[in-house]
């Protein structure tokens, strides 16, 4: 049937239900657009994996997936390993061990002074030392086994170490180094002496000296005489002063003797 005037456009006629399929695709199409540069083709992820719809025949959870990754086997294996490891330990721990000593029970002190420094009474003062510092003895012959001390003597005897010294040998080079030092010091000693009473006068306290010990010695040899010792002063009295004295105790009476005046 021809139509007669004009005519309405194709995409007015159509259905509504065509229009909103339209509408879903441009959705679709707008949601794949990148609006930044695009990445490489090996990064991308592919957009064909198909999301699971639940279905209605399925009840319950559902059972776990097997994997045959060597990463799902990691715990179950660390927990054998452990769990072996534990017991090693305590066969090892029920075998019966072999009693040892600790090293500080079979070696000797390293100090002849450490008695000194536990008991309280031994303590020493503190101070600077004097004396060049001791080369410390070898404690190992003490504790030495028959093959070390054969290897020992071996070496010894090729040069290829220094003869061990006990404490022994030790204590008496001490003791030879003090009397040297003893004997220089007193030498020494007499030298200044000797150089001082040559060239130089006597000090101020020798002097003092010689004269404390030459009254010293006139006192002890002085006869006792009475007349002297005996008078006033060492000294006989002449009339003069015989009078004099006569004159001062007469005052005695008058300064002691009670007062004239009345109180009031």
């Amino acid at each position: 049937m021809s139509s007669i005037g004009p005519q309405i456009p194709a995409h007015l006629l159509r259905k509504p239900e065509e229009k909103e399929e339209e509408e879903s695709d441009n959705e679709d199409e707008d949601e794949d657009d990148a609006y930044a540069p695009d990445l490489p083709p090996d990064l991308k992820r592919p957009n064909n994996q198909e999301e699971e719809e639940p279905s209605d025949d399925e009840i319950g959870p559902k059972p776990i997936k097997v994997r045959g990754n060597e990463e799902d086997d990691d715990p179950v294996r660390e927990f054998m390993e452990r769990e072996s490891r534990r017991k090693k330990a305590q066969e090892e721990e029920a075998k019966p061990q072999k009693l040892q000593r600790e090293e500080w029970m079979l070696v000797p002190p390293s100090s002849s002074n450490i008695f000194g420094s536990l008991d309280p009474t031994k303590l020493k003062a503190r101070q600077f030392t004097r004396n060049p510092t001791a080369k410390t003895h070898d404690n190992s012959l003490w504790t030495e086994t028959p093959a070390q001390k054969q290897a020992r003597i071996r070496d010894e005897v090729e040069g290829k170490r220094k003869r061990a010294t006990d404490v022994e040998d030790s204590e008496i080079d001490l003791q030879s180094h003090d009397k040297k030092r003893n004997k220089y010091t007193e030498e020494l000693a007499s030298q200044v002496e000797n150089y001082n009473r040559k060239n130089r006068g006597t000090s101020l306290m020798e002097m003092h000296q010689s004269k404390q010990e030459k009254k010293k010695e006139e006192s002890e040899n002085v006869i006792w005489d009475r007349e002297r010792d005996m008078s006033v002063g060492g000294r006989l009295m002449d009339e003069r002063q015989r009078s004099k004295m006569v004159q001062d105790a007469r005052g005695l009476s008058s300064r002691f003797s009670k007062s004239k005046g009345e109180f009031l």
